[in-house]
């Protein structure tokens, strides 16, 4: 549960996880029998029963979905696709595990999550792109 007033705040929640980043204002976040007091440029992370507690936010990342772009900045490749295949149709497949642990940097448009096919292409990554969006790394 999250009690705000007169704040703005960004939650976002994973397979795994669920990020509360407060943009500004206060956030009271309530979950798992524990509480986080956050104030503007702050965040806590929590899955299950286990708590980040309460850590400075990058609020540029955090909110960037809202100007309809998802920015990367030092992820590991295998987090970069997980995130991008919430995106697109189909899905993108690495194939290689070294490969996965590559850290990336970059952003994508929203609206176009296919540039990141053309963008791993450019790093020297080979891209199989197959019927009904499946696209292979390796």
């Amino acid at each position: 549960m999250i009690h705000a007033s007169q704040a703005s705040f960004n939650v976002r929640a994973t397979d795994d996880a669920v990020c509360v980043t407060c943009v500004r204002g206060n956030l009271i976040v309530k979950a798992n029998d524990r509480i986080a007091k956050l104030n503007g440029g702050e965040e806590v992370l929590y899955a299950s029963r286990q708590w980040s507690g309460i850590r400075p936010a990058n609020l540029e990342l955090a909110t960037a979905w809202r100007a309809g772009v998802v920015v990367f900045h030092d992820l590991a490749l295998s987090a970069v696709v997980h995130e991008i295949n919430r995106y697109r149709p189909g899905e993108i497949l690495i194939t290689d595990s070294r490969l996965g642990t590559r850290r990336f940097s970059g952003f994508i448009q929203i609206k176009s999550p296919e540039a990141i096919l053309a963008q791993l292409r450019s790093l020297g990554i080979r891209v199989t792109v197959l019927p009904a969006g499946i696209a292979i790394v390796s």
